[in-house]
């Protein structure tokens, strides 16, 4: 029973580690659009679709890398 609670914590914390990677690249991705950089002109900062992309990527690398390193 405790080997197959450890499997579904490494592949949890795998796929919240990949789901955070993407959307960091994500948040990236969309802070080079047209509409991100005007906007980033115009009021000097990312929109806040971008900072909550970057955001929920680092929480959720954050909690996978704990997932994966936690016995």
């Amino acid at each position: 029973m405790a080997n197959d609670s450890n499997t579904i914590k490494l592949a949890l914390g795998l796929a919240l580690l990949v789901a955070g990677g993407f959307l960091f690249w994500w948040g990236h991705s969309e802070s080079q659009s047209l509409a991100n950089q005007l906007s980033r002109a115009i009021s000097g900062a990312h929109s806040d679709r971008v900072m909550w992309k970057y955001i929920g990527g680092a929480v959720c690398s954050v909690v996978g890398v704990v997932l994966l390193v936690r016995k």
